[in-house]
């Protein structure tokens, strides 16, 4: 849906997803994402917040 409204929405992919831990905070993880920036029409806006959701959600299910 999101190369369907603009196909240079590719440029989003792939998604990124990351944790870590630094050596220097040891037991102190830290989960996130890069989500894409809404931009464009509507039609373009909308599914790229779906998948800033998605990503959202994938971040919180990781850290309960």
């Amino acid at each position: 849906q999101m190369m369907e409204a603009n196909p240079s929405n590719i440029g989003f992919c792939p998604f990124v997803v990351f944790i870590y831990e630094r050596a220097d905070k040891p037991g102190e993880i830290v989960v996130g994402a890069r989500p894409p920036t809404a931009r464009g029409d509507d039609a373009s806006r909308k599914p790229l917040a779906e998948v800033a959701a998605l990503l959202e959600g994938i971040v919180s299910d990781a850290v309960k």
